[in-house]
């Protein structure tokens, strides 16, 4: 079993540049067991592939038994993403 966690980017500063750089951010943090990627969306008609949402990236825990340390991992991460952000 696995456990699919959505991280969306709101306010002032949420924008397609802010959340792509957050899933770079939690890529290089290589969490165990985490898998990270943009959110798929359903496809529209007359495109061929589904969309990405923009500011919504879905994060998956592959293994239950370590959600909790995971989604801590996952939190500090973004921490840590946020304050070097805040530096700019």
């Amino acid at each position: 079993m696995s456990i699919e966690l959505e991280l969306h980017l709101e306010g002032q500063d949420a924008n397609e540049e802010a959340s792509r750089d957050l899933l770079k951010w939690l890529k290089r943090e290589d969490i165990p067991d985490v898998r990270v990627q943009e959110k798929k969306m359903p496809p529209v008609e007359g495109q061929m592939s589904p969309g990405i949402d923009p500011c919504t990236i879905v994060t998956i825990i592959k293994d239950i038994s370590q959600t909790t340390v995971a989604i801590g991992l996952i939190i500090a991460a973004i921490y840590g993403w946020y304050e070097k952000r805040k530096m700019r």
